[in-house]
């Protein structure tokens, strides 16, 4: 893995901190959303939601996306952003 590679952290409610790697993100509907891999499982994906920035801390705060109509259309965008940056083949 590359220093330069984007990754973020989230603390799970348990208190463990885990580390993510951003693929890509996307801005839909006014809405940031971040397509990520854990760093130790590459092999799944996610898609997170920015809910809140801290301008005090400059911390930003994501989310899971659960609403399975909001992962669907979510996905679709993710799905075509990376089969146009030759990131994924098409099926």
């Amino acid at each position: 893995m590359n220093d330069n590679d984007k990754f973020i952290s989230f603390t799970s409610d348990d208190g463990e901190e885990l580390f993510f790697n951003i693929i890509e993100s996307t801005t839909i509907m006014g809405r940031e959303y971040i397509l990520v891999t854990e760093r130790e499982d590459e092999d799944t994906v996610y898609l997170m939601r920015r809910d809140s920035e801290d301008s005090a801390s400059d911390e930003v705060s994501y989310s899971f996306v659960e609403d399975e109509s909001e992962l669907d259309s979510v996905s679709k965008v993710f799905q075509e952003l990376l089969e146009d940056a030759d990131i994924i083949s098409e099926d």
